[in-house]
């Protein structure tokens, strides 16, 4: 706290302007490292079905109840 104020008093500001200023700093610190850490999505092995159309949703719905699935 004493470098802080001395800090301030060299630059002619304020404590309170150091310690926001270095808390803006930590806190963009912490938000860029957050940004570069690589996402880890889940996944799962499987094998495509041919027999479901992706693109006729009910049916999507249906194979994944177990209802009417295709064959």
């Amino acid at each position: 706290m004493r470098e802080a104020k001395k800090l301030a008093a060299a630059r002619g500001t304020t404590f309170t302007a150091i310690v926001e200023s270095a808390l803006r700093d930590t806190l963009r610190q912490a938000r860029e490292a957050r940004a570069h850490r690589p996402i880890r999505l889940p996944t799962s092995r499987g094998r495509f079905r041919d027999s479901v159309n992706l693109d006729r949703t009910s049916e999507l719905l249906d194979f994944m109840d177990g209802l009417d699935a295709p064959q």
